[in-house]
């Protein structure tokens, strides 16, 4: 995936094809927080994964209390709104999910 500046000028590239982390299998879904940390979500493996905003591999969205990682059933779009939640669209769930981020330092 690419990232281009407002200006459409590339910046760099984020992630790469695979199933692992900071991969991406079927990319639906991005996001950019406030942070300028950017949210991709994965269709077929079910995943967001958050990159920094140079591309690097940061985190993926995950439930901190089972130290696990969240799975989706297809999410396909997201929204991050000024809060910093996160709003997923999961399509074979027919549902909109919404997370905040937690800790001081809203890490996810």
């Amino acid at each position: 995936m690419q990232a281009i500046a407002p200006s459409g000028d590339f910046l760099n590239f984020i992630g790469d094809w695979g199933v692992e982390k900071g991969e991406f299998y079927r990319p639906k879904g991005v996001a950019v927080d406030d942070k300028g940390r950017v949210l991709v979500s994965d269709s077929y493996l079910g995943v967001i994964q958050v990159f920094t905003s140079t591309g690097a591999f940061h985190a993926a969205l995950g439930d901190p209390l089972h130290r696990r990682v969240l799975k989706f059933r297809t999410p396909v779009g997201m929204a991050v709104d000024p809060r910093g939640r996160i709003y997923v669209v999961e399509m074979l769930a027919n549902k909109v999910s919404v997370y905040k981020p937690v800790g001081e330092a809203e890490s996810y």
